[in-house]
């Protein structure tokens, strides 16, 4: 990804990375799907028992049916 400092500054944005999440980004996120900011389940491709957690991995793994998020139940 390339950045144009020059937009960055003359717009005065801010430049954040994260390398790996936080115990607070599961919470933010946690609450930004709880109070409905988003709707999560047009990502929800399959949703499977959870005994089929094998089949899960081998569907997400080889790509098959456009899947994309799978949703095990207990």
């Amino acid at each position: 990804m390339r950045l144009n400092v020059l937009d960055i500054v003359t717009k005065e944005l801010d430049v954040k990375g994260l390398y790996a999440y936080s115990p607070d980004s599961f919470t933010r996120a946690f609450n930004i799907i709880k109070d409905h900011k988003i709707d999560v389940k047009p990502l929800i491709t399959n949703v499977l028992p959870l005994e089929e957690v094998k089949t899960g991995f081998e569907m997400l793994h080889q790509k098959k049916h456009g899947v994309f998020k799978i949703l095990l139940k207990p």
